[in-house]
């Protein structure tokens, strides 16, 4: 089973920047490297953003650099949509490897490989 190790950094940002975005979702490109089934998360950059409500985000894709490519869903909503999955087969044009994610609760996450 796959999984992400977030470097404590990268991981406090993505804890502040979800508690501070209630109100809309947001999405992150999640930087490092795939060693094995694990994804070490160094860092992170924001794609820029087109659009955004409680329940959608729209932005551009994250670069090939990028091993998640992670969007937020309200708090306990950590299903991928229809949306979610054809985001990630386009994500996984740019790179191969790279997981989707989903961050729905300052300590909670779903991945979709």
């Amino acid at each position: 089973e796959e999984r992400a190790v977030f470097r404590a950094e990268a991981y406090d940002l993505l804890r502040r920047l979800y508690s501070a975005t209630q109100t809309h979702e947001f999405k992150a490109c999640l930087e490092g490297y795939k060693e094995g089934k694990n994804y070490y998360v160094t860092g992170l950059y924001i794609p820029k953003t087109y659009s955004e409500s409680v329940y959608h985000v729209t932005a551009e894709l994250c670069n090939a650099s990028t091993i998640v490519s992670l969007h937020s869903h309200p708090p306990d909503h950590c299903l991928f949509s229809d949306t979610d999955k054809q985001s990630h087969e386009y994500f996984r044009q740019i790179n191969r490897e790279g997981l989707s994610g989903v961050m729905c609760g300052e300590k909670r996450f779903g991945f979709y490989g």
